[in-house]
């Protein structure tokens, strides 16, 4: 981590909620990247072809619905827990026939 410091006030800039988008930002990449190597090595096909926002889209058959909704959350919190450490990361899994569906 670092501190950005502008002597100039000319040269300042509104840092409103950098930190936290920047945290979701790299917490969701390395999210994604502990999904591919879990699959690697598990040899099962990375099913993952869509970030939306801080979200990940896995696309599933529905055989393989309950291990990856069991992977995504214990890799989510993981992730989460490298990026912040003690700080309790919570992650939701919801299934439907389309992103956006409830």
């Amino acid at each position: 981590m670092f501190t950005l410091s502008v002597e100039n006030e000319m040269h300042a800039f509104s840092s409103e909620g950098l930190i936290s988008k920047n945290t979701a930002a790299e917490q969701t990449k390395l999210w994604m990247v502990m999904c591919h190597q879990m699959c690697e090595s598990e040899g099962i096909p990375f099913r993952i072809p869509l970030v939306v926002h801080d979200e990940l889209v896995a696309d599933v058959p529905p055989e393989e619905a309950p291990l990856w909704n069991k992977q995504l959350k214990r890799l989510g919190v993981a992730a989460g827990a490298a990026v912040i450490p003690g700080f309790p990361m919570r992650v939701e899994v919801s299934k439907g026939k389309s992103w956006g569906a409830k």
